[in-house]
């Protein structure tokens, strides 16, 4: 009788931990596809790049509006030459970027452009916690380019606001839409 119990018992931890096992099994199965489709910049990546790093600290106050209005989409800043950040806009590889105006290639109805004056302002620099100032702070012209419809619609949500906080900063007196 007592072979049974035990036998019984230990069928029971065994039935007890496969199903353990397969709930565990199905919730890491899940999470590396999340972590896989952020990677690639799925629908809940937004990735944004700049050929002037100075230009990203004055949208810093857009960047935060939007991982607010959006806190399940993961942002990534990149910044390069110009003519790598198209490519990489063109390529998929990226939902939008500040570069200048002379670069930004062809129109096209796939992409959104707006011209805006970037002024430049402080960055972090991480490792130090120094801040790094601009010792010009006169705009100058940029294009932002974004993909329509990107990240579900999110880089369509930054665009429009970092046109808008790079117009606020310009000042009514010196912005000119061109």
């Amino acid at each position: 009788m007592q072979d049974i119990g035990l036998l019984l018992g230990v069928a029971a931890v065994f039935s007890f931990g496969w199903f353990v096992m397969k709930r565990l099994d199905a919730f890491l199965k899940r999470n590396a596809q999340e972590i896989q489709e952020r990677a690639a910049g799925g629908a809940h990546a937004l990735r944004i790049a700049f050929s002037d790093p100075m230009a990203a600290g004055a949208v810093s106050r857009t960047l935060e509006l939007i991982c607010k209005a959006h806190p399940d989409t993961a942002v990534y800043l990149y910044t390069a030459d110009a003519n790598i950040i198209l490519a990489r806009l063109h390529g998929g590889q990226l939902d939008a970027a500040i570069i200048p105006c002379e670069t930004a290639g062809q129109k096209s109805s796939q992409y959104g452009r707006e011209d805006v004056l970037v002024r430049p302002s402080a960055v972090l620099v991480k490792d130090a916690a120094l801040p790094l100032c601009p010792l010009e702070t006169k705009g100058v012209l940029q294009q932002l380019v974004w993909v329509k419809g990107a990240c579900n619609g999110v880089a369509e949500d930054f665009a429009a606001q970092a046109a808008h906080d790079l117009q606020q900063q310009a000042g009514n007196a010196c912005w000119e839409k061109v």
